[in-house]
């Protein structure tokens, strides 16, 4: 995997990532789109990573995704 460039992606532009999840979810996610997370690490909304390795610690089925770039979070590392 190399990382995409630039590194961190700018707000209002597209990006291609993946979401990790159970095959229940993925089937339900592509009949009725995302529902945003109440919670989560960064807060509620949804998760992607454009590294499909990350995505894969989230479930067993990863979903590849275009996004619409909002306010970004970016992790350095985790405790």
């Amino acid at each position: 995997f190399r990382r995409p460039s630039p590194r961190v992606p700018e707000e209002g532009t597209k990006i291609k990532a993946f979401h990790g999840t159970s095959s229940t979810a993925a089937k339900a996610i592509e009949s009725g789109g995302f529902i945003p997370s109440k919670s989560g690490m960064l807060g509620p909304g949804v998760y992607c990573s454009r590294d499909p390795s990350k995505a894969e610690s989230y479930g067993d089925t990863i979903l590849k995704i275009e996004v619409d770039v909002g306010k970004v979070a970016v992790i350095e590392y985790q405790r």
